[in-house]
């Protein structure tokens, strides 16, 4: 089990700073003042993505517009268990507020957002990963046999992607240089030295010359890849998790009528969860929106084909589930059952335990009704009974507790996930206040309407933003002190998890090559998979066992 959560930059400089410093720029502070926290090593694959001594990966999320704009993405390490993997996140949490907060030091005030949209509405990522069957039978000889056939596909498509690009380079640099001769012409010799930088180019910011050849290299590498990506995706549609996609697509689309995290839109009107969906399954977060999301197995495909070590694990009939319906949750309670309950069903479809399930017919419009906060109105039907949203939650909570009485998996954990869940959804029913502190949405409900109803929309969505702020600052982190929220992780527990990976995991490997070699002067790199030391005669490859 995993988490990948994107966070977004605030800055606000505390001098007369007239240029905000580009995201990327923020990023590698936050990296350094990270750095000094615990050991990090690159990542093989990215100059700005590193892993840390946790286990954990750090990585900048780039906007398609090239300015500079993005994200911060951290991934937790690998864990076994919800709990482990609650702790992980918190301790990530913790570990790039503690950085950013180094980063601004004195000279202006830099801090993260846990959230999932921004102030303009446009939605970011919180990605669960489980580890589950990908496909049986013929299904799976019809994906191993698209894999097999598309590689050659794609090694000419970036056999010519290569001679284009190199093509293009002078080309776009001559383009370039024209254009910056005619401004010249046309500008007073003191917007020179602006020009030179917008039309040269440099590391932080491309110049025009650079941002040309960037488009022309991926309008062409579009035209090259195009094909083969969608014969995959076509192929991914119709064959992926298709043993467990049924029953999991039913629960997720209700899961937001606990799991959600609130959200208030431009109009005033308030949403359960941010992230809509859009799509069953797809490869674009932005455009598609999907509830399973498939572009890790996407860029195996399509990044670096000559990895043939990692090419063939897209042949293995397991495959990591990347679930992109989900919001960045501040209560520890809603973030533990999400984890949890998702968990215990996949291994209860994948036990062949849930073979009847509620009907829903049209799975996304029940997702966008349940986010718009529908709860009590007939959405999936079982032996012709009509069923709310919270009813086929109650389904899947007698499934999964009958499958873990019948298969003796009782033990102290199970047992506090079906207490808390059962007390959830009573209040759900019942009494959403005795939710508050415990479910996000109902907390966030009920911080806005203590504000004055006078208060504009743009004041009221501030606050919205705020209760994601990861500072003391943070209106979530602010009801933590007054006791109102409920805390299920210990500081202890934090603190380790800080510093140490989940022990018996592969990112406990992982740490501890870390801790070894960071700051040495051996050259080490790595990914989620491998480890390499070295280069050239003398490299070395470490590959990290599977975890099923």
């Amino acid at each position: 089990m995993g988490m990948e959560t994107e966070y977004v930059i605030r800055y606000r400089a505390h001098s007369d700073e007239t240029v905000r410093p580009t995201d990327e720029r923020l990023f590698r502070k936050l990296a350094s003042a990270f750095k000094k926290i615990q050991p990090i090593i690159p990542a093989s694959a990215d100059d700005d993505s590193y892993f840390a001594a946790n286990g954990g990966g750090l990585s900048f999320e780039r906007s398609l517009r090239l300015n500079g704009t993005g994200l911060v993405e951290g991934a937790t390490p690998e864990c076994f268990s919800p709990r482990d993997l609650l702790i992980s996140q918190r301790a990530q949490d913790q570990l790039l507020a503690d950085a950013a907060k180094s980063a601004g030091g004195s000279t202006a005030e830099f801090v993260l957002l846990k959230n999932n949209r921004d102030k303009n509405g446009n939605t970011y990522g919180c990605h669960e990963n489980y580890e589950t069957v990908f496909a049986t039978g013929i299904r799976l000889k019809i994906w191993q046999a698209t894999v097999i056939g598309l590689y050659p596909v794609i090694i000419c498509a970036w056999i010519l992607l290569f001679i284009f690009a190199l093509a293009l380079i002078p080309f776009s640099m001559l383009l370039g240089f024209i254009a910056y001769k005619i401004a010249c012409r046309r500008f007073p010799n003191e917007k020179k030295r602006k020009l030179r930088k917008k039309y040269c180019w440099s590391f932080e910011e491309p110049g025009i010359w650079e941002k040309w050849n960037l488009f022309w290299q991926y309008a062409i590498f579009v035209i090259t890849i195009a094909g083969p990506i969608a014969v995959f995706v076509a192929v991914a549609r119709a064959v992926a998790f298709h043993p467990i996609r049924g029953p999991l697509i039913k629960f997720l689309v209700t899961r937001p009528s606990w799991a959600g995290a609130g959200w208030l839109d431009s109009k005033n009107r308030f949403f359960l969860q941010q992230k809509p969906a859009k799509w069953i399954l797809g490869e674009g977060v932005v455009w598609h929106r999907p509830i399973i999301h498939i572009a890790h197995l996407v860029e195996i495909l399509i990044v670096n084909p000559l990895n043939i070590r990692r090419y063939k694990t897209l042949l293995n009939s397991r495959q990591r589930i990347q679930i992109a319906f989900s919001d960045s949750n501040m209560c520890e309670e809603a973030e533990y059952l999400k984890l949890a309950t998702t968990r215990l069903l996949i291994d209860a479809i994948e036990s062949g335990y849930l073979r009847r399930c509620p009907r829903i017919w049209r799975p996304l419009a029940v997702a966008k009704k349940v986010c718009r906060g529908v709860l009590k109105k007939p959405i999936a039907r079982l032996n012709g009974q009509p069923l709310d949203a919270i009813a086929v939650q109650r389904f899947f909570y007698r499934q999964l507790q009958n499958f873990v009485i019948e298969n003796d998996l009782q033990n102290e954990e199970t047992l506090e996930i079906f207490h808390r869940w059962n007390s959830i959804l009573e209040g759900l029913d019942v009494d959403r206040q005795s939710l508050v502190g415990r479910v996000d949405w109902v907390t966030k409900r009920f911080l806005l309407d203590e504000l004055d109803q006078s208060l504009s929309i743009d004041a009221r969505r501030k606050v919205d933003l705020k209760y994601h702020e990861l500072s003391d600052d943070g209106y979530f982190n602010r009801l933590v002190e007054t006791g109102l929220i409920e805390i299920m992780t210990t500081p202890s527990e934090i603190e380790r998890a800080k510093r140490l990976p989940p022990p018996g995991t592969r990112a406990a490997i992982r740490g501890r090559y870390i801790r070894e070699f960071a700051g040495t002067k051996k050259e080490v790199k790595m990914d989620w998979e491998s480890i390499v030391i070295g280069h050239g005669k003398t490299k070395q490859i470490i590959e990290l066992p599977r975890e099923d």
